[in-house]
This record gives structure tokens, C-alpha cells and sequence, in this order.
């Protein structure tokens, strides 16, 4: 497991806790998130915060530090910020 801190999140990354699955938390003040992420079929990491129901304001503030943290992982990545639109390096 590893924990980075980004844009005032700290984000605790654990990967293949099931098969492709992996695990990731973002954690500030209150607010403790569990954001699905797993492999893809076309290879990369597969990020979905959009799922996630609160404020508009901290939704944008969590995007900051998930491409951030995103830039840093040694894989390809699509940061999926709504259903149809994903972000990818």
C-alpha cells in the first residue's frame, strides 16, 4: 500500500486486493471516499470518481489531486471525471 498526499487528499493506493480490483481511499477532514478504480480491459488504470455523491466544489477539488496523483503512477491512466469523459495521459 502506498499513501502520497496531493492537493491537501491523502490518497492510500493498494492495488490487486481482488484480481484487477484495487483499493483507493481519498481522505481530508470529514470526508473519507472509497473511489473504484481497476484495470482495464485495454490496459491502464481505470479511475471513476464521478460516482461519488457530494458538492460540486469538493468534487473539483478531489479531480485536482486524483491527476495528480494519476501523473505519478507508472501505468496509463483515464480519470473518468462523468460517465462519457475521461481524462488519460
Amino acid at each position: 500500500m502506498t499513501e502520497t498526499l496531493h492537493n491537501g487528499w491523502t490518497l492510500r493506493f493498494r492495488p490487486n486486493v481482488h484480481m484487477y480490483c484495487h483499493e483507493l481511499t481519498a481522505t481530508r477532514g470529514d470526508h473519507e471516499l472509497q473511489v473504484s478504480c481497476e484495470d482495464m480491459p485495454s490496459g491502464g488504470v481505470g479511475i471513476w470518481p464521478y460516482s461519488l455523491e457530494f458538492d460540486t466544489a469538493t468534487y473539483a477539488d478531489l479531480l485536482v489531486a486524483l491527476r495528480s496523483w494519476a501523473a505519478d503512477l507508472d501505468a496509463d491512466y483515464r480519470l473518468y471525471v462523468s460517465r462519457d469523459e475521461f481524462e488519460t495521459n
